[in-house]
């Protein structure tokens, strides 16, 4: 991510919880999850942010855990994993987080959300073994902050909702 658009950041209100962040990263991370948060909320889904799952177990008695970004529910279901990237492109082991969030959460479809860039446009990867896929959607952050500024947040709403309904 460019130091300009970490500039952005800055300008969003409090509850985004990106001001004084240094980690591009992280601000990404914490400005997708409270626009999750904010829209789909209000849509009766559960969301959660950072929440652990044992999945490794040790013969020692050690333990691992994997933390996605963002847990979509409704009700008891797991609807979707929604992981930010604030990357120019997905990698490989950047998939297979992803595939492990799926698979460990028995869905088949998980979202990657990375900031735009010049030539780069979202696409749908899919493991033909697994038959899970990862739907890279891209978050055009200037103007996303620009509709939140100005009121706008229908086609905020409708971008997100379709993350989902995927």
């Amino acid at each position: 991510m460019l130091s300009n658009e970490i500039q952005l950041f800055e300008k969003l209100p409090t509850r985004f919880g990106c001001k004084g962040e240094t980690n591009p990263n992280r601000a990404f991370e914490k400005f997708v999850t409270r626009l999750v948060l904010e829209t789909l909320s209000l849509s009766g889904y559960q969301i959660l942010s950072q929440s652990t799952k044992k999945i490794w177990f040790g013969s020692n008695g050690e333990s691992r855990e994997i933390r996605p970004d963002i847990i979509v529910k409704s009700g008891r279901d797991v609807v979707t994993i929604i992981d930010a990237k604030c990357k120019e492109q997905l990698s490989s082991s950047d998939m297979a987080e992803i595939a492990l969030y799926a698979k460990e959460f028995n869905i088949e479809k998980a979202v990657a959300v990375l900031p735009t860039y010049p030539g780069k446009t979202g696409m749908r990867w899919t493991s033909p073994d697994s038959g899970i896929s990862i739907f890279e959607k891209r978050l055009d952050i200037e103007q996303v902050i620009v509709d939140l500024r100005n009121g706008y947040t229908g086609d905020i709403t409708k971008m997100i909702q379709g993350w989902v309904e995927l």
